[in-house]
């Protein structure tokens, strides 16, 4: 029940335009329908939200897996004042970190 709750404000939130909803709602059906996956990814990936675009490349959603893409769309969405992006960019600097 929850998980259908939680589709389905992913979804309304995506229908309304809001970029990180579609890459988040474009993720949670990457497996279940992958054309609208598709739609919904490269609305995101063209959308001018910086964050929506790292949260594709950094996880493969609607384009392959592109740390480095994500690295930039992270920190520009970092220097918007995108609290999230903040988050998610210290987390791709914190997992590309050598820990020898």
């Amino acid at each position: 029940k929850k998980r259908d709750e939680c589709e389905e404000w992913f979804k309304k939130s995506a229908e309304l335009g809001y970029a990180p909803a579609m890459a988040y709602y474009a993720h949670y059906l990457i497996y279940e329908d992958e054309e609208l996956c598709k739609v919904l990814a490269q609305k995101a990936l063209s959308s001018n939200n910086s964050f929506a675009c790292g949260y594709c490349h950094r996880n493969g959603v609607g384009t392959s897996t592109d740390v480095e893409k994500a690295f930039l769309c992270f920190q520009k969405s970092a220097k918007e004042g995108d609290e999230f992006g903040q988050y998610l960019l210290g987390s791709v600097v914190g997992n590309s970190v050598d820990r020898d």
